[in-house]
C-alpha cells in the first residue's frame, strides 16, 4: 500500500504540473490498468468465489466510469500524451504486479496451477 500513496501522489503531482490534460491521460491510463487487472482477477477466480467475483465487477463497473469521463475529458492525444498514456499504464502494471505477487502465487499454488 505504500507504493500505491507514493506513486498516487507523485503521478498527482506530476501531471498536476503539465496541466488538466495531463491529468486526464493519467486517470484514463490508470483505469484502463486496473480494469485490465480486475478482469484477470475475474477470469482466474471464475467459480470459486462467487461473493468475491461480485464485489470486483462492482469495483470494476465503477472504475469504467472513471475511465470514460476522463477520456471523454482529455483535449488532445498527441505524441507526448502517448508516451505519458505507455509510462503511466506501465507504472501501474508494474505496482499492481509487485502489490499482487506473493498473493496470486500463493493462490494459483493452493489451486495446483502454478
Amino acid at each position: 500500500m505504500p507504493l500505491w500513496g507514493l506513486g498516487g501522489t507523485a503521478l498527482g503531482l506530476f501531471t498536476g504540473l503539465l496541466g488538466a490534460n495531463a491529468i486526464m491521460i493519467c486517470t484514463e491510463a490508470v483505469e484502463r490498468t486496473v480494469h485490465d487487472h480486475l478482469n484477470a482477477q475475474l477470469a482466474w477466480l471464475k467459480d470459486r468465489d462467487p461473493v468475491l467475483s461480485a464485489a470486483i465487477r462492482d469495483v470494476r463497473d465503477e472504475e469504467v466510469g472513471h475511465h470514460d469521463r476522463a477520456r471523454g475529458a482529455r483535449t488532445s492525444f498527441g505524441r507526448g500524451a502517448r508516451m505519458l498514456d505507455g509510462f503511466v499504464a506501465g507504472t501501474t502494471r508494474l505496482l499492481i504486479w509487485c502489490s499482487t505477487y506473493g498473493a496470486m502465487t500463493r493462490a494459483k499454488r493452493a489451486v495446483g496451477q502454478a
